[in-house]
């Protein structure tokens, strides 16, 4: 039977956290995995930057766009833990929303295939061993990729 182990909470935290109306229970989980203040679990996001102040993030933009509007095959690298393989699906569902890959494709019928490096070999996200050797999904299941 797996032994539960009591992680160390900060005192501080965990009383903020219930004084502002958190579940004692949750208080305690929240502070463990470093929640300090209740406004820090609002989810309406209008605390967040605004999107404009993102360094790059115009000519990002633009050249997704220019990726798009001349077919060219984009890629989406995830890692493997749960956000990461969300995060890789909802860019590659957006992407495809907006029209990329409509052209001529991959195995998955456009040209945005997600990619996620192998645990064991590579490291998470966006790196030149990711980019450079990307695992499909037919690589990751040892079917090979249709032309």
């Amino acid at each position: 039977m797996p032994e539960i182990v009591e992680r160390a909470v900060p005192a501080a935290a965990c009383a903020a956290l219930q004084a502002a109306g958190v579940d004692p229970v949750l208080a305690r989980v929240f502070a463990a995995r470093g929640v300090a203040v209740a406004d820090e679990l609002d989810l309406r996001g209008d605390h967040l930057l605004p999107p404009e102040s993102m360094h790059g993030l115009a000519d990002m933009a633009r050249q997704v766009a220019d990726a798009i509007g001349t077919s060219r095959r984009l890629l989406i690298v995830g890692d493997y833990d749960c956000d990461g393989a969300t995060a890789c699906a909802v860019g590659v569902l957006g992407l495809r929303a907006f029209g990329a890959g409509q052209g001529a494709g991959s195995w998955t019928g456009n040209n945005v295939p997600p990619s996620y490096p192998a645990r064991a070999s590579r490291t998470a996200g966006e790196s030149p061993a990711a980019t450079g050797q990307p695992r499909t999904a037919a690589s990751l299941t040892g079917r090979p990729q249709p032309s």
